[in-house]
Order: structure tokens, then sequence, then C-alpha cells
């Protein structure tokens, strides 16, 4: 066949807003492929000021020299954490919250570097391509909204 995930990434943003609200009717794919295929990108200035009010104050620049010592978002935060850079509680949800900001501020802002956390999910990605055969599921999704 020869597709591959980015190659279907590609396809499914290609598609209209209405191609992908059929695609995402037709089948929840946002899980599957590990990307959202609304199309919908996310608010880096809203997910910069959650760090200010926890008490870290990043741009892309800061963040890329904060994180250039760790291979994942996880470590980064158990770092701002331990050695209390921020005002949170760390039995807190706030710890989600931080760890899902870096993640994707790490996504964004890092494309060249992936993270420990991307690493994982790409691999569990591939596993579920090979046992479930899902790209062919997907490109005959796609060839069926097109």
């Amino acid at each position: 066949m020869g597709e591959s995930i980015a190659d279907i990434e590609k396809m499914v943003k290609r598609l209209t807003p209405r191609e992908r609200e059929k695609l995402i009717i037709n089948d929840d794919l946002s899980e599957v492929l590990g990307f959202d295929v609304s199309g919908d990108e996310p608010d880096l200035d809203e997910l910069v000021d959650a760090l200010d009010e926890m008490g870290l104050e990043v741009d892309q620049e800061k963040f890329k020299q904060l994180a250039s010592s760790f291979e994942s978002a996880e470590g980064l935060s158990c770092y701002l954490m331990d050695n209390q850079i921020l005002d949170i509680d760390p039995y807190s949800h706030a710890t989600e919250d931080l760890f899902d900001v870096l993640t994707v501020l790490w996504e964004y802002w890092i494309p060249e570097r992936p993270s420990m956390e991307q690493l994982e999910d790409y691999i569990r990605l591939g596993y579920k391509f090979l046992q479930e055969d899902l790209l062919e599921r997907l490109k005959s999704i796609y060839e069926e909204i097109k």
C-alpha cells in the first residue's frame, strides 16, 4: 500500500471542514490517529497564560531553553514542581494541567525534538496500525468522504 502515518495525516489536513466533520461522524479517528482531525489548533497564548498563572513566565525561546535539559514533558514538569519554581500544590489537579500544557507547547514549539511522550504515542499508534490494519481502513474512509 505504501502510505505512512504522515501520509494519512496530510490527507486528513487537506480535507475541508465539512469533510472533516464527516470523518469524525463516520469514525472517531482523532483518538486512533493520535492527532485532532477537526483542524482546531490549540490556543498557545492561552497555554502560556496558564503557565504564567502557575508562576512560570515563558515564551517560545525560554521554553526551548528550559526543555533542552529534559527528554520528556513529565521530566520537565517534575523538575518545575520539585524545585518549587511553580506556585501549585503538587497533589492537586493543577499538576495534570501543567503536564498537559507542557506536552502541547513541546509539540508545537519543539517539533524537531519530540518528547518521550510523543515518541510513545507514535510507537503505540504504529502498533495499532500493524495490529488492526487501520491504514487500509483510514484510506477507505478518506476515499469515501472525498
